[in-house]
């Protein structure tokens, strides 16, 4: 999980990388530009050689994802993501080299930046709730003590105890619980 995370992580860097340029190139009619294309490239050609970089390898895993989900048939978010990002990227390609029209490079590479942070943010969350479980499994005592007929005997903790029976731990070590009509409770007795 952890190579997940730090993959969707880079992922999200070089995105992040590309677009700021982007956004200065273009600040989505806010301002004008920040500073003007480097060795005499154009402002087209300039914006489709950053937003590939801000685009093709960070939104790779949706694609995957996507046509994944399409060949069952299934709609998700990584299609979502594919058509939103996929069309913008698209339509700003044939603008700048089949036909006169808006660009949406810095859009879409917004966008996208967005949606890698908050994928980003979700799988470290996931990651860190699956330690947090794997932490609380590891505290469960080894071994139960266990009533029957009156007589205490030690057993492993994965062993349930059946009708009658109730799991004792001595005072000082981790309680065992008891279950009676569906509700769990600690058995100190």
């Amino acid at each position: 999980m952890d190579e997940v995370v730090r993959d969707m992580r880079n992922r999200f860097i070089v995105s992040l990388i590309f677009t700021i340029p982007i956004f200065a190139l273009d600040p989505m009619g806010l301002a004008p530009p920040l500073f003007e294309p480097p060795f005499g490239l154009s402002m087209n050609i300039t914006m489709f050689i950053l937003a590939n970089g801000a685009i093709l390898y960070p939104v790779w895993p949706f694609v995957a994802a996507a046509v994944r989900a399409l060949r069952n048939g299934v709609l998700n978010m990584a299609v979502l993501v594919l058509l939103s990002v996929g069309t913008g990227y698209l339509f700003s390609v044939g603008s700048t080299f089949l036909f006169d029209g808006q660009q949406f490079y810095e859009a879409v590479a917004v966008l996208l930046v967005f949606i890698l942070l908050g994928h980003w943010l979700e799988m470290r969350a996931r990651a860190g709730a699956s330690a947090a479980i794997r932490t609380l499994l590891d505290l469960a005592p080894p071994k139960a003590t266990i009533l029957r007929g009156g007589q205490e005997i030690e057993v492993a903790t994965f062993v349930r105890g059946g009708n009658g029976r109730h799991r004792r731990s001595p005072a000082g070590q981790q309680a065992a619980c008891r279950r009676r009509g569906g509700r769990r409770r600690v058995d100190d007795r």
